[in-house]
């Protein structure tokens, strides 16, 4: 790559450096990032050069480029950088300033006005379903996929949570969390969606059942949040739950996984029904290869999505499992838009399947 002295902006560079700190100035260029990035695996999408590429202050090239965009998300590169960088965080700030520029990607714009529009990622007319208890312990935030694309997440969340007794409620006129806005450089849009539901949610206990929501509820609007699996695993005890013969493998989201540690409860809920068998993907945990959905690359990149989910499902396949788990909506659709032969569903469903109870 040549590089002129006027391409170089190092006033963009120290503006970086200031704001990320270590997870920008520590970047040594050792390539684990590179090395370990699932994208990477099915293009010539490489972390590491846009480190650099940052770190030499090249803010036209970079705020044009297409590659900004192919990053899921997954946080990988993050786990396993030796020197404790963040790469994500860099990339996350990029796209923000590339908004700011104005080099918003035009599927992501699509996505961006309707929930402007209408309070969700789908551009769907009907508000959110909502629940009045005036007794309600918990607020359950179902979001835009369990709502208007996964229904059967939404229904056994609900009906679960009924089993266990469970006071829950759904305030009238929440939206999406926004997580997506976040991912893609919608800084403006994403805080007046949260400002919004902020007003429906603060001070108030949270049971989420898709991943995306869990972290973005947590780390990014700082509220008590549990995820599904959470309330179930305190309760398993309540479910009428009957034997099932199947092989069953569980695909890690990596907003829950990886970025929370969170891995143990959804498998002990697994491993509680009768006569299922949990086996392994080889790469699973921290080191679980993303569904590819992330990071709006489902929507602006939907070759790279669909690649990552194929190469899952060719493992599931291989290994002669029943049915492909998790434990988020969103990876649950991708990896069932891009298999016919085994079923995706939610840990959830497996459940309602395991006590003869329909979604």
């Amino acid at each position: 790559m040549v590089i002129k002295d006027e391409e170089m902006d190092m006033e963009f560079a120290k503006k970086l450096e200031a704001e990320l700190k270590d997870n920008f100035s520590k970047c040594f260029q050792c390539g684990t990032c590179t090395a370990s990035c699932p994208v990477g695996e099915v293009t010539q999408y490489r972390v590491r050069k846009l480190m650099r590429m940052a770190q030499l202050g090249l803010k036209e090239r970079i705020l044009n480029m297409d590659d900004l965009w192919d990053c899921t998300t997954c946080a990988i590169c993050k786990a396993r950088c030796p020197w404790d960088v963040d790469p994500l965080s860099t990339i996350l700030k990029l796209r923000r300033e590339s908004i700011k520029d104005g080099h918003e990607q035009e599927k992501h714009k699509k996505f961006s006005d309707a929930i402007k529009a209408t309070g969700n990622a789908f551009g769907e007319k009907e508000p959110m379903p909502s629940v009045s208890n005036p007794k309600a312990k918990y607020v359950y935030f179902p979001g835009c996929v369990a709502s208007y694309r996964q229904k059967d997440v939404f229904d056994a969340t609900i009906k679960i949570l009924d089993m266990i007794g469970v006071d829950y409620e759904i305030p009238e006129g929440l939206a999406c969390c926004g997580s997506v806005l976040m991912r893609t450089g919608h800084e403006e849009e994403f805080e007046a969606i949260k400002e919004k539901n902020l007003k429906l949610l603060k001070g108030k206990n949270i049971i989420t059942s898709c991943a995306g929501c869990y972290a973005t509820l947590k780390a990014d609007y700082g509220l008590d949040v549990n995820h599904i699996t959470d309330i179930i695993k305190e309760n398993i005890d309540k479910l009428p739950l009957k034997e099932i013969k199947k092989k069953v493998m569980y695909h890690d989201p990596c907003h829950l996984g990886r970025k929370f540690d969170y891995y143990d409860i959804p498998r002990e809920i697994i491993e509680a029904i009768p006569g299922v068998e949990l086996i392994p993907f080889d790469e699973e945990k921290e080191n679980s290869q993303c569904c590819g959905a992330g990071g709006g690359v489902k929507s602006a990149r939907p070759e790279i999505a669909n690649d990552l989910a194929q190469k899952r499902m060719d493992e599931a396949k291989e290994k002669n499992a029943d049915v492909v788990l998790s434990s988020c909506p969103f990876c649950e659709l991708n990896l069932a838009d891009n298999n016919n032969d085994i079923p995706v569903m939610d840990i959830l469903n497996l459940l309602m399947e395991a006590m003869e109870v329909k979604a």
